[in-house]
């Protein structure tokens, strides 16, 4: 299928929401459907990006897929290679827009809370938020320097902030970096913290998380909390009014 902006200097993008298709972990036994979208009006296109490994059958291309042909052309390749739907996954769902080439620029963010649990005195790495930078477009750069936290009721419970870049999952998995690590926490509630090094953003997703170490004296009963209140784009700041999801961990 084949999909073609109606304006004059688009082009045509496909976001993909939900992705199940069938690919078999083997290679001798099982469907492996075929799975393609190009840039253009056919194969003979770039590739943007293909199906090829079971793990990828339940994900998707889990980025946006932009045509680069000249007339915004886009094709969609789909081929379950069977006739038989216990052999076939749940489908697809995308959205199909058009898109004019603009800036690599902030978009919006998304600030969850990790955990509620209670935790000990002298504990170490504890999750307390997740944020998502979510950023926009195909042109240039767009690098994050830092943030400033408002660490309400925990600043007395805690001596150790650390802030971890996760990519474009949530989940911290060996890939992780940690991008800043403050012991000198000052004399209020609000922290300002600059990475080690600016951190380069790509359209889509752009998870971090923030966690604690706990004081080994710290006292029962302390919220471990955190607002985030400022993205630092080096050049511009960007105030943050959502930031501060509910509920805590409680010592």
């Amino acid at each position: 299928m084949t999909f073609l902006p109606i304006h004059t200097g688009k082009k045509i993008q496909i976001d993909f929401s939900r992705f199940d298709i069938m690919y078999s972990s083997s290679t001798t036994y099982g469907v492996r459907a075929e799975f393609a979208v190009y840039s253009g009006h056919d194969k003979t296109g770039t590739l943007l990006w293909k199906l090829d490994s079971h793990e990828a059958a339940s994900v998707g291309p889990k980025k946006i897929l932009r045509s680069t042909a000249t007339d915004g052309a886009l094709t969609v390749v789909f081929n379950p290679k069977t006739y038989t739907s216990s052999y076939t996954g749940d489908g697809f769902e995308a959205e199909v827009t058009e898109y004019e080439s603009k800036p690599l620029a902030f978009k919006e963010a998304v600030v969850n809370q990790l955990s509620t649990d209670v935790a000990a005195a002298g504990a170490k790495d504890l999750d307390i938020i997740s944020f998502n930078v979510k950023a926009e477009g195909d042109q240039g750069e767009l690098k994050l320097h830092g943030i400033t936290l408002n660490l309400k009721d925990s600043k007395t419970a805690i001596n150790k902030v650390t802030v971890l870049s996760t990519g474009d999952n949530e989940a911290a998995t060996n890939s992780a970096k940690v991008v800043a690590t403050v012991t000198d926490l000052g004399t209020n509630n609000t922290l300002d913290i600059q990475f080690t090094e600016p951190l380069a953003l790509v359209e889509g997703n752009n998870w971090l998380r923030v966690r604690y170490d706990t004081k080994e004296d710290a006292e029962a009963d302390t919220k471990l909390d955190a607002a985030l209140t400022t993205l630092d784009f080096g050049a511009a700041k960007q105030n943050i009014t959502d930031g501060d999801p509910y509920e805590a961990n409680v010592l």
